[in-house]
């Protein structure tokens, strides 16, 4: 439950990345590229914050460009997900464009229990969750 807490957690700070690079790219750009920009950088910073603090013991495997790309191939299914809820929001009418924040959290929300899963499971199976201690090992 502790790791959980802690990919909200920096998911909470991965949506406010996504946010603020939309709306600066938002001035110069169109909703979707925009929003494929803020969504970019908000999948750089999430990687490196939950591979420094919430999946801790398992930073150091894989390296770190390997690691990132597992990290998107695993999350690309709640990426879809996320993506796929605001483009549907920003298409289904005049709006959800006057409002993308809330179609961006709402695509955040939709993607993050598939990308929690996806991210313990592929990228950091064997990482100590944020707060725990390892195991004893019976054995020593």
């Amino acid at each position: 439950m502790k790791r959980f807490i802690g990919f909200l957690s920096v998911g909470v700070v991965g949506f406010l990345v996504d946010a603020g690079v939309l709306l600066i790219a938002l001035q110069y750009l169109g909703p979707y590229s925009a929003r494929a920009i803020s969504f970019a950088a908000a999948v750089a910073t999430t990687y490196t914050l939950n591979r420094l603090f919430v999946f801790r013991a398992g930073r150091d495997q894989p390296g770190w460009a390997t690691g990132f790309g597992l990290f998107v191939a695993a999350n690309s299914v709640g990426g879809a997900i996320n993506l796929g809820v605001y483009s549907l929001l920003v298409a289904s009418g005049l709006a959800w464009i006057s409002l993308p924040l809330i179609a961006t959290g709402i695509g955040s929300v939709a993607g993050a229990v598939a990308n929690f899963t996806l991210t313990a499971r592929f990228v950091f199976p064997v990482a100590k969750a944020f707060g725990e201690e390892p195991p004893v090992d019976p054995n020593a």
